[in-house]
């Protein structure tokens, strides 16, 4: 991923699905929770790579987080442009 990302790689490029590499990217770190997907993560935000914090998906991903207490997970949505206030 840092190869790419400093060769060029568009991190607002939409998969054939509508979504983002990091939308993918946050995906897999909810299955494997591991250092490298959280570092691809940041890797992706800091070049720049942001969530629509309107997002109907992202507020229900972030209450669904809120309601299992995955504190991990709303960090990391927080840390990519998640808001703070929202609510079901």
């Amino acid at each position: 991923v840092e190869w790419l990302l400093r060769h060029g790689a568009n991190v607002h490029h939409r998969d054939g699905h509508g979504r983002s590499a990091l939308a993918n990217a946050l995906e897999v770190f909810k299955i494997d929770r591991s250092e490298v997907s959280q570092k691809i993560i940041q890797l992706l935000h800091q070049a720049g790579a942001t969530l629509q914090s309107t997002s109907k998906r992202l507020t229900e991903e972030a209450i669904n987080a809120a309601r299992a207490g995955d504190l991990e997970l709303l960090e990391i949505l927080q840390s990519v442009g998640m808001r703070e206030d929202i609510h079901d």
